[in-house]
């Protein structure tokens, strides 16, 4: 129907306009480029091409002619404008033309038009008809060119180099053989260029070429943007067969800040390569591989500690054996020491922990047994394993409807710019289009259990020896497994929720994966505090309400960045920095300039010269230099982060939290060797395992392979293959040595204090 009507266009326009119809036919076989140049000089011109196809075979490849290109290149002057169109296509369109997207100065002249006779069968019995009929009364001048595409029909590894115009896109051809089901798409350019194109795979190809780099969500395509690389999966099941489709788009589509108006950029070179691809089931070694290994870890260490109940004498020793006296310079006496009365005895029952002068004679040595609260504590730390457990499930649930949700409309609408995965090592399973980036978080999973069993197991011990021993015992350091129940709880949350992130990773769920690391290292932080200041209680509801502000700060943060506002980012970025500084500086002031001691508001004059004298300097130097170390390096890392401008909130965040975290290790360790204190061989080996998996895991974290904070084809640039049993990328080793980083962590801070269990508390100092 439309071709009559196209037909009775044509005999009106020469009718009527006194057009004359030029006719130019071509009756060879184009095994190689048709290529001539018109130039009239008639007012009014239509002119109409007819090439014919015998059947006959080309000697270059002694194969039909499977895909026709077709271009035209008008020679402009200022009124020139004609129309181009193809028999048995009902679209046309008119030269010059503006490109979607670049900049409105580039009007391209060129056109190029991809016939696939495959997909025509009267092609080769029939003809090819080319119109080229002008707008206006105006003479017109062209160069059409007509020549069969090397390669059209795609085969498995066997690469292809080719060029892209800005309205010359590149279509290429696949179709399924039978013994293969899935296959992989690569289309790579030179690194370094100023690339920016549009990918698309196609069931069937328009003749749209004016949107070809512009892309809507529907079914039956499958799109990425590329700087460098595009890959992408496609299965048997869904495409049968497919077009390859490669469009130019401007800079800016790909690249940050990027010129849109080089000429340059409108013309650029490819290679394109199909190779088999294997799905996730294909590796049934690779999966299980995590699974047996941290099995084997977790048995290990839980037949430790259950043999370890056995052994009633434990081997102790002290890393500075040579010394017979503590390291630490004596303390600071006040000014007017006092005794300890038994009238203050009865006080130090409630009040111990108030005031250092009724404990050690005005010195500002502090011991364990002075600061113990004779109320029980323990149970309030259990609160925190509660919370997890509820916040795991309420957080965790819609975490994962909303990932999944992503997942779905990715795989409908086709557009994999919404995930930032890496391509090149992105293993499918179901509707999962990256599996190995979920199934090497079991790591934490099992870990994270391991440590629970470990935790219950020392529980269980600790509980028979208080009771095989005197009711009213008085050695080693008080234990609070509630937070530690916490802490193993938190780290099988922290698997779940960094597989629910890595179902559709970018920056709008990146919290999802970040927010039970800041719970980890809070826990952390408490755990080492409340070693040595058993009367401090952090109120588990108090700790989490803080976790969800600093979230809700960072999730404000992320907003900001997707709108590319830096000016609002900075801010953002600062007010975090400041309210973290806040923290530290409220906490290091607390507990190493005061001490833990309660400041009276209610004063007088009279008394401010005393308050001056006896509180308002450190009452020991170490703890004080201690404090401000603290201050300080948060100062530097939250300038570094703020000022280098492209790390994420999120990731200052979390780098806060963790620099914190291991600082507050780092001095709890240096103070127990400074302080001549006894320690066993367990948290020894734990440390090195500390040492060696977070040294390893940092070095693959830092190898990036996507970068969310980046556009998705600048993000894609950075794929690499699989480096590990042909299933796991860096990323994948980084979940599993973090993993094992941080279940060998706890397992040192659970032991590290073993070695007091024997010491009088008296003789245990505070630090």
């Amino acid at each position: 129907m439309m071709k009559v009507v196209f037909v009775c266009y044509l005999l009106l326009l020469v009718k009527y306009s006194q057009a004359e119809l030029v006719s130019h036919n071509f009756d060879g076989v184009l095994c190689e480029a048709y290529n001539k140049t018109v130039t009239s000089d008639k007012l009014i011109e239509a002119d109409y091409w007819t090439f014919a196809n015998n059947d006959t075979l080309c000697e270059n490849n002694n194969s039909f002619i499977k895909g026709l290109q077709v271009s035209i290149k008008l020679q402009v002057n200022e009124n020139s404008h004609v129309t181009f169109s193809l028999e048995g296509d009902t679209q046309t369109v008119r030269l010059p033309q503006k490109i979607s997207g670049f900049s409105s100065q580039f009007n391209e002249t060129n056109l190029t038009y991809t016939f696939n006779s495959m997909q025509n069968e009267s092609f080769f019995s029939d003809v090819l008809t080319v119109y080229v009929i002008p707008f206006h009364l105006y003479s017109i001048s062209y160069e059409l060119l007509v020549e069969p595409i090397p390669g059209f029909e795609l085969m498995i590894d066997s690469p292809l180099s080719f060029s892209v115009g800005a309205n010359s896109p590149a279509v290429y051809y696949y179709q399924f053989p039978s013994d293969i089901d899935h296959v992989r798409l690569r289309v790579k350019s030179p690194r370094g260029s100023n690339n920016c194109a549009l990918v698309s795979v196609r069931t069937t190809f328009s003749f749209d070429l004016s949107n070809a780099n512009v892309m809507t969500d529907r079914e039956g395509v499958i799109y990425q943007t590329m700087s460098n690389l595009s890959s992408i999966f496609v299965s048997k099941k869904k495409y049968s067969e497919f077009y390859v489709v490669v469009a130019l788009k401007p800079p800016s589509g790909c690249i940050t800040g990027a010129d849109d108006d080089s000429d340059d950029e409108h013309h650029q070179y490819y290679t394109i390569s199909v190779s088999e691809e294997n799905t996730a089931t294909a590796y049934k070694f690779a999966i299980s591989f995590p699974v047996i290994l941290f099995v084997i870890i977790g048995a290990v260490t839980i037949s430790i500690f259950s043999c370890s109940c056995c052994c009633h004498k434990t081997v102790t020793f002290r890393p500075l054996f040579c010394l017979k006296k503590p390291i630490l310079p004596p303390p600071i006496q006040n000014e007017h020491p006092t005794t300890v009365t038994d009238e203050d005895s009865e006080l130090i029952e409630s009040t111990d922990y108030r005031n250092p002068n009724l404990i050690e004679g005005g010195y500002s040595y502090k011991k364990v047994s002075s600061i113990i609260k004779k109320t029980e504590l323990k149970g309030y730390y259990y609160g925190y394993l509660w919370n997890i457990i509820t916040v795991g499930i309420f957080y965790g649930l819609p975490a994962f409807q909303l990932v999944l949700v992503k997942q779905l409309l990715l795989d409908k609408g086709g557009n994999e710019d919404l995930c930032y995965y890496n391509f090149e090592c992105s293993k499918h399973f179901g509707s999962l289009s990256a599996f190995n980036n979920n199934w090497s978080n079991v790591g934490y999973i099992i870990l994270g259990i391991s440590f629970l069993i470990i935790v219950a197991i020392k529980n269980r011990n600790e509980y028979r020896r208080r009771k095989e021993e005197v009711e009213d015992n008085n050695e080693g350091l008080v234990q609070f497994f509630g937070t530690y129940y916490a802490m193993g709880s938190a780290l099988i949350a922290e698997g779940f929720m960094s597989a629910f992130y890595h179902i559709c990773p970018s920056h709008f769920d990146f919290q999802f994966d970040t927010a039970f690391m800041f719970i980890i290292s809070g826990l952390l932080i408490i755990n080492i505090i409340q070693a040595r200041h058993p009367h401090l209680y952090y109120n588990a509801f108090i700790s989490l309400l803080c976790f969800a502000v600093i979230v809700l700060i960072t999730f404000i943060g992320i907003v900001e960045e997707s709108r590319n506002k830096p000016n609002i980012t900075l801010g953002t970025k600062l007010v975090l920095f400041f309210i973290f500084l806040l923290i530290v500086a409220s906490f290091s002031v607390t507990y190493y300039f005061y001490l833990g001691c309660r400041k009276d508001h209610c004063i007088s004059m009279r008394e401010l010269r005393k308050i001056f004298n006896n509180h308002c300097r450190p009452k020991h130097k170490g703890r004080f230099i201690k404090g401000w170390i603290f201050v300080i390096m948060n100062v530097i890392v939250g300038i570094v982060f703020v000022v280098e401008g492209s790390t994420g909130i999120a990731s200052i965040v979390l780098a806060l939290f963790i620099a914190n975290a291991l600082l507050l290790m780092g001095f709890y360790v240096i103070s127990k060797i400074l302080y001549l204190e006894k320690w066993t061989v367990k948290p020894v080996v734990f440390l090195i395992a500390v040492a060696v998996s977070w040294s390893m895991a940092f070095a693959f974290y830092f190898n990036n392979v996507s970068q969310w904070e980046d556009t998705p084809a600048a993000s894609r640039s950075l794929n690499h293959k699989c480096v590990l049993l042909e299933f796991y990328d860096y990323h994948d080793i980084w979940h599993f040595l973090s993993a094992a980083g941080m279940f060998f962590a706890f397992l040192f801070l659970l032991t590290l204090d073993d070695g007091l269990y024997e010491t009088e508390r008296e003789e245990i100092h505070v630090f």
